[in-house]
Protein backbone atom coordinates (compact mmCIF):
# COMPACT_ATOMS: atom_id res chain seq x y z
CA UNK A 1 0.00 0.00 0.00
CA UNK A 2 1.50 3.59 -0.91
CA UNK A 3 0.77 5.64 2.01
CA UNK A 4 1.19 10.11 1.92
CA UNK A 5 0.95 11.66 4.87
CA UNK A 6 0.45 15.17 5.14
CA UNK A 7 0.88 17.62 8.01
CA UNK A 8 1.82 21.05 8.86
CA UNK A 9 5.14 21.57 10.41
CA UNK A 10 3.79 24.67 12.60
CA UNK A 11 1.14 22.30 14.30
CA UNK A 12 1.05 21.25 17.88
CA UNK A 13 2.36 18.02 17.83
CA UNK A 14 4.38 17.83 14.05
CA UNK A 15 7.64 16.94 15.65
CA UNK A 16 6.17 12.94 16.57
CA UNK A 17 6.17 12.94 12.55
CA UNK A 18 9.83 13.31 12.41
CA UNK A 19 10.29 10.60 14.06
CA UNK A 20 12.01 7.75 12.03
CA UNK A 21 10.98 5.30 13.82
CA UNK A 22 6.84 5.95 13.58
CA UNK A 23 6.64 4.08 10.73
CA UNK A 24 8.74 1.30 11.11
CA UNK A 25 5.36 -1.35 11.40
CA UNK A 26 4.13 -0.18 8.47
CA UNK A 27 7.29 -0.21 6.25
CA UNK A 28 7.68 -3.66 7.86
CA UNK A 29 4.51 -4.87 6.44
CA UNK A 30 5.73 -3.93 2.69
CA UNK A 31 3.81 -0.17 2.82
CA UNK A 32 5.97 2.50 1.32
CA UNK A 33 4.98 5.59 3.52
CA UNK A 34 5.95 9.38 2.92
CA UNK A 35 5.99 11.88 4.93
CA UNK A 36 5.23 15.47 3.40
CA UNK A 37 5.39 18.36 5.43
CA UNK A 38 3.10 21.85 3.57
CA UNK A 39 5.13 24.61 2.76
CA UNK A 40 2.57 27.11 3.25
CA UNK A 41 -1.01 28.13 2.98
CA UNK A 42 -2.78 26.06 -0.08
CA UNK A 43 -0.20 23.04 -0.05
CA UNK A 44 -1.74 20.42 1.21
CA UNK A 45 -4.33 20.57 -0.87
CA UNK A 46 -2.59 20.85 -4.26
CA UNK A 47 -0.41 17.61 -2.74
CA UNK A 48 -2.93 15.26 -1.40
CA UNK A 49 -4.21 16.47 -5.15
CA UNK A 50 -0.90 15.49 -6.43
CA UNK A 51 -1.34 12.15 -4.70
CA UNK A 52 -4.36 11.14 -5.91
CA UNK A 53 -3.02 11.18 -9.31
CA UNK A 54 0.00 9.49 -8.34
CA UNK A 55 -1.58 6.24 -7.37
CA UNK A 56 -1.80 6.57 -3.60
CA UNK A 57 -4.18 4.43 -1.86
CA UNK A 58 -4.46 5.88 1.48
CA UNK A 59 -4.15 9.96 2.11
CA UNK A 60 -3.13 11.00 5.72
CA UNK A 61 -4.17 14.65 7.04
CA UNK A 62 -2.08 15.02 10.28
CA UNK A 63 -3.38 17.61 12.38
CA UNK A 64 -6.80 19.45 12.84
CA UNK A 65 -9.78 20.90 11.37
CA UNK A 66 -7.64 22.88 9.53
CA UNK A 67 -4.97 20.48 7.62
CA UNK A 68 -8.00 17.88 7.00
CA UNK A 69 -10.32 20.64 5.28
CA UNK A 70 -7.16 21.51 2.71
CA UNK A 71 -6.15 17.39 2.29
CA UNK A 72 -9.93 16.92 1.32
CA UNK A 73 -10.52 19.84 -0.98
CA UNK A 74 -7.29 18.39 -2.73
CA UNK A 75 -8.49 15.39 -3.18
CA UNK A 76 -11.71 16.24 -4.06
CA UNK A 77 -10.63 18.67 -6.83
CA UNK A 78 -9.41 15.30 -8.55
CA UNK A 79 -12.07 13.63 -10.82
CA UNK A 80 -13.25 10.48 -8.87
CA UNK A 81 -10.33 11.50 -6.25
CA UNK A 82 -13.17 10.70 -3.21
CA UNK A 83 -13.82 7.35 -4.60
CA UNK A 84 -9.80 6.49 -5.30
CA UNK A 85 -8.28 7.02 -2.05
CA UNK A 86 -8.91 6.45 1.54
CA UNK A 87 -8.32 9.19 3.59
CA UNK A 88 -7.06 9.30 7.36
CA UNK A 89 -7.08 11.63 10.08
CA UNK A 90 -3.92 11.75 12.51
CA UNK A 91 -4.54 14.52 15.51
CA UNK A 92 -2.06 16.75 16.20
CA UNK A 93 -3.11 20.30 16.66
CA UNK A 94 -2.75 21.93 19.49
CA UNK A 95 -6.15 21.78 20.42
CA UNK A 96 -5.94 17.68 20.54
CA UNK A 97 -4.57 17.15 24.61
CA UNK A 98 -3.02 13.26 24.75
CA UNK A 99 -5.25 10.93 27.12
CA UNK A 100 -3.94 10.32 30.99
Amino acid sequence: MRIVILFNPKAGSADALREADVFAPLHAQGHHVSVVPSRGPGDLGMRAARAVRGGVDLVVAAGGDGTLNEVLNGIARVRGGLARVALGLLPLSTGFAPLP
